[in-house]
């Protein structure tokens, strides 16, 4: 009963406004009321610029709905410092350039936000970052483009942060993977977008960690058919293949492997897992296929209030837990920051996250992670561990999580 009075507020106390460009209209707004935004210093400013309308679409939407049932959760409980949080979307296509250009017209015309989501793939991250360092804006993504975050950051992008570890951390876990199962040369399927090529030299060396020999494809993010480079990989002499790769493109890999004739097991990265499988390919190409997902996707992971929430805030039919938390576990990351330092100074709460008390402490309203800690050189989640991404047998998903028993959990 109290989750389902908790679901209920949720819908109840959310200010949120979505919009495309710098013409951002909040729902207060559009119901006639005067919008929490529209009082300088009277809220707490997220800004969240996101690919609502190009390819990466459907990540967004979903990371969007996150954002707004944070803003709805903490408004209920008094905001942030007092403050309601107001959640602006900005639309920049998937454009790195746009993305940059959304911010700068935003700036230009309102005070600095509190908080900023920067971007839905790894390039659109890279761009904004060097720009939110400039204005000084607090901002957690949920990637680290070239691991820009995990070294010297507090010389570099002292209140920049990334809701994740770098990619070597799943890696490596997916390394150790093929290792115990007796694998010794992988082929590396990488679809030439920006998160699976600047992915592939972090499995490089995972695989090299392990002693692990590879060869590596490269496939066209536009390919229908990628048999010639899934062939490539056969001819090498792959044991096993690694997928980098989202959406359409993994049910283009599997269906390839499946043209020749090629059973060899398929393990797809955490780009791979972002979407429901059994959407993506028929059932007779789902043999020997895993996903190396996000903790709160796996069935044995910590049932905790944050995925309960979630689930009853209206997560859409086929989408992963992990993507809504990429959205939700930002503005709560804040909360916890601001709770800490009694202040929204961005310095100062970038300050806290690096000291979250205790660092070990996990926080039930967490979906990502069971535990977030940063260090002051450090701003990817240094309190990754294995069991925090599992492989799982690729299955159909329901209420966020695959409907599948779990591969192996570290």
């Amino acid at each position: 009963m109290r989750i389902l009075k908790l679901a209920t507020l949720l819908f109840l106390g959310g200010a949120t406004a979505v919009g495309c460009g710098s013409s951002a209209t909040s729902s207060a707004e559009q119901n006639g009321a005067k919008s929490a935004g529209a009082s300088p210093g009277g809220s707490f400013a997220v800004l969240a610029i996101l690919d609502l309308s190009g390819p990466s679409k459907p990540y967004a939407v979903v990371v969007r709905r996150g954002l707004d049932a944070a803003a709805a959760y903490l408004n209920t409980r008094g905001g942030i410092d007092g403050k309601r949080v107001v959640v602006t979307s900005l639309d920049d296509g998937g454009s790195a350039a746009s993305a940059v250009s959304d911010l700068d017209n935003y700036l230009s015309a309102h005070s600095k936000p509190n908080l900023v989501y920067p971007g839905s793939e790894s390039d659109e991250v890279g761009a904004l970052l060097p720009v939110l360092a400039r204005d000084k804006i607090l901002a957690i993504a949920d990637a680290d483009p070239g691991n820009e975050l995990s070294a010297r950051a507090s010389a570099r992008f002292p209140e920049q942060f990334a809701e994740a570890s770098s990619t070597f951390a799943p890696d490596v876990n997916a390394a150790r993977w093929f290792k115990e199962h007796g694998y010794t040369k992988i082929g590396i399927a990488e679809e030439q977008i920006d998160y699976a090529v600047g992915e592939t030299p972090t499995m490089v060396q995972a695989l090299n960690q392990y002693g692990i020999s590879h060869s590596v494809a490269s496939f066209s993010a536009s390919a229908t058919d990628v048999t010639p480079e899934i062939s490539a990989l056969k001819s090498s002499g792959a044991q096993a293949i690694f997928l980098e790769g989202v959406g359409p493109a993994v049910g283009y890999a599997l269906a390839s492997r499946a043209k020749l004739g090629w059973s060899i097991p398929v393990v797809g990265d955490n780009a791979a897992s972002a979407l429901d499988p059994t959407t993506l390919a028929p059932e007779s190409e789902l043999h020997d296929v895993y996903l190396a997902t996000f903790r709160p996707n796996s069935t044995m992971s910590s049932n905790t209030e944050g995925v309960h929430l979630l689930l009853h805030a209206g997560l859409p039919q086929g989408s992963l837990l992990n993507v809504m938390g990429d959205g939700w576990d930002p503005v709560i990351l804040a909360a916890t920051a601001a709770r800490q330092s009694g202040s929204l100074d961005s310095l100062t709460l970038a300050n806290a996250l690096t000291h979250l008390a205790p660092r070990s402490a996990t926080n039930p309203l967490f979906v990502m992670f069971g535990k977030y800690g940063f260090t002051a050189n450090d701003h990817d989640v240094v309190t990754y561990t294995s069991t925090d991404n599992p492989i799982v047998v690729a299955g159909p998903v329901r209420n966020g999580q695959f409907q599948t028993q779990t591969e192996r959990l570290g």
